[in-house]
């Protein structure tokens, strides 16, 4: 998949900022989305998880549409109801989701 990531993505993760930061070299964008921690206390400061994800999107990039979402996980259900396209990653394949795609279709 990083491969396929290009410099106008959005990477949009529930993974912390620290961990992002450290393959960031290997991302062919600025532009992600991620929790961030508060070091000093050691506390979450931001968790990007849920609706928390879209609010951060929409907070950036206020009503855009996603074109194309990329997902290993129903839990980013949130995201998919705003975007065009969802695809469901397993085991390095990606396999357009037909439901998500059908609702799209009838609810535009």
């Amino acid at each position: 998949m990083l491969s396929k990531i290009n410099s106008e993505d959005v990477i949009i993760t529930a993974g912390p900022d620290f961990l992002i930061n450290g393959i960031r070299d290997l991302i062919n964008t600025d532009h992600i989305i991620s929790s961030r921690l508060d070091t000093d206390k050691m506390k979450v400061a931001y968790l990007n998880f849920g609706e928390n994800k879209v609010k951060g999107y929409m907070a950036l990039y206020g009503d855009k549409r996603i074109d194309y979402f990329f997902t290993d996980s129903y839990n980013d259900k949130a995201l998919m109801d705003i975007s065009e396209r969802v695809y469901i990653v397993k085991k390095r394949q990606t396999q357009q989701n037909k439901i998500a795609s059908l609702r799209k279709r009838i609810y535009r």
